[in-house]
């Protein structure tokens, strides 16, 4: 008797919850409909797929284009070995890590300058040493992320220019 009417009273519990909130009803539609649909999707596309074969005559017969990527431009040079090809990108690039390094130690040394007169007695003095020694910190940062964005990928961009041009 006492699971009857336990079941009775769930019963009458579920219609009240339907008759005075019509949309209790969508929490259990809405994932029903949701996984019915996902395995009628799943169901037609694993009909459409087929399985990879062997070539066919007409596939056989196709030419094989190698294509005119990066590497395969690089190795036709190194086949035929045509080394100045690549001491041209490879010179530039240290000319632009000496000029990275050049400018470094102009700033270091400007640098060093502001801190000095940072500790200056005069008022002035000091306020223009610490302004500067900001200034020429974030100089120094903003070479040394421009040295990090620039240090790997010099010589590709070089060989894409004369490409253009």
């Amino acid at each position: 008797m006492a699971g009857a009417s336990l079941i009775a009273q769930m019963a009458s519990s579920f219609l009240n919850n339907i008759t005075h909130n019509p949309l209790f009803l969508l929490s259990f539609v809405v994932p029903v409909v949701m996984l019915f649909g996902t395995s009628v999707a799943i169901r037609h596309y694993s009909r459409k797929t087929k399985v990879d074969g062997p070539p066919t005559l007409e596939q056989k017969r196709e030419k094989f284009v190698v294509p005119t990527d990066f590497f395969n431009r690089e190795a036709a040079k190194i086949k035929v070995d045509d080394y100045e090809y690549f001491l041209r990108p490879l010179t530039s690039e240290f000319e632009s890590l000496m000029d990275f390094h050049e400018y470094f130690k102009s700033l270091q040394k400007q640098y060093r300058k502001y801190s000095a007169m940072s500790l200056s007695g005069r008022k002035k003095k000091r306020e223009r040493g610490l302004e500067g020694k900001k200034k020429t910190f974030d100089d120094i940062l903003k070479l040394y992320n421009q040295f990090r964005s620039n240090k790997f990928d010099r010589i590709e961009f070089e060989q894409d220019e004369e490409r253009i041009l």
